[in-house]
């Protein structure tokens, strides 16, 4: 019987966030739970460094050979007539983020079409990202930005921070874009800490199928209803035709009585950045927390760099960890041994 041929890429880019696709950790860690499984006599696991490959034909001899390859999206960025090329007979190739926006850009830059399955990371970013939400809502809450400020440059004042007080969070509502499996992680989390859950989904949820920890669901036409019921805004939606640009068609004004926080984790283009600032100086809205960005990193030129009230982080609400990644792609690989579908598939016309 031939072995499955696995092909982990390193990274085009520097940094160990980068290279985890082809790195010794996570390799050793895939070693170990193929063998658990008694399934690493039936692979040939192997990784390469695409910038020391000597050429564009070594590259394709590489994909050729492999069945499935373990790879960061920034490979699309290389060779797209290997990647794209009909010869390839892959039967996975496996991407180590959940977004596919470099993927998507690639196949409209090279009017090509996609020869062979593409998966995205799935199944472990709800957690990461759940926790983010709830940090940053404590956070606003319990006022820490401010604080952090007051200590850095006015601890004279620190302490009337006091007069502020806090809402509890079992009086505060989330709407949450998007419940998908991280939205839905998201929402059982702040269902847990005693929040009142909307949620938005692109179609209608029979009702057998909606989740208790989701109070009010809504479509993508009732978008103003949310905004306007919500003490928090969280975006967990993918970049799509459909999606970008939502937010500014309504510049958040459904949001002027409420005035909620906005917290994005899914993608920068569902809003402009001015609609942002907009947003705030209006008072529609009384903070942001943004993880993405139209531009990232974000220019220092940007408007919301000045805002007291808003929190920039660096996309860092979710990464990829090792030993989750390892566990994904042993899952992908017994799958393809047997015959079963593969999980967290990209639909290309869908947009994610």
């Amino acid at each position: 019987m031939s072995k499955l041929k696995v092909l982990c890429l390193n990274s085009l880019t520097d940094g160990p966030a980068l290279s985890l696709s082809g790195s010794k950790a996570m390799l050793a860690a895939l070693t170990n739970l193929l063998r658990g499984k008694g399934l690493l006599e039936r692979v040939d696991l192997g990784n390469c460094n695409v910038k020391e490959l000597s050429s564009d034909d070594d590259f394709k001899k590489r994909m050729m050979n492999a069945d499935v390859v373990i790879a960061h999206p920034d490979v699309f960025q290389y060779c797209p007539s290997v990647l794209f090329s009909s010869e390839l007979s892959l039967k996975l190739l496996q991407i180590i983020y959940a977004g596919c926006n470099q993927l998507l850009k690639a196949l409209a830059d090279n009017n090509a079409t996609l020869p062979y399955p593409v998966a995205r990371m799935g199944g472990s970013f709800g957690p990461h990202m759940a926790e983010y939400v709830v940090g940053q809502v404590i956070g606003f809450e319990r006022h820490f930005p401010k604080i952090i400020g007051k200590q850095i440059a006015d601890r004279d004042n620190l302490w009337n921070i006091r007069d502020l007080g806090y809402r509890r969070l079992r009086d505060l509502t989330i709407g949450i874009l998007g419940l998908g499996d991280i939205g839905r992680e998201i929402a059982k989390y702040c269902k847990f800490l005693g929040m009142t859950v909307w949620g938005m989904t692109r179609t209608p949820v029979p009702k057998e199928k909606r989740l208790s920890c989701v109070d009010q669901y809504r479509q993508l036409g009732e978008l103003e209803e949310l905004l306007s019921a919500s003490d928090y805004v969280c975006n967990v939606l993918p970049s799509t035709p459909e999606t970008a640009g939502l937010l500014d068609k309504d510049g958040f004004k459904s949001c002027a009585e409420k005035k909620p926080v906005f917290i994005n984790i899914g993608r920068g283009d569902i809003v402009k950045e001015s609609t942002i600032v907009e947003a705030i100086k209006n008072k529609w809205l009384s903070g942001a927390a943004l993880d993405v960005f139209n531009e990232e990193p974000l220019p220092l030129t940007s408007e919301l760099w000045g805002l007291d009230n808003v929190v920039i982080t660096p996309h860092m609400a979710a990464l990829t960890m090792t030993d989750e990644l390892a566990e994904l792609v042993c899952e992908q690989i017994e799958r393809c041994l047997s015959g079963k579908p593969l999980l967290y598939m990209i639909d290309v016309k869908r947009g994610y």
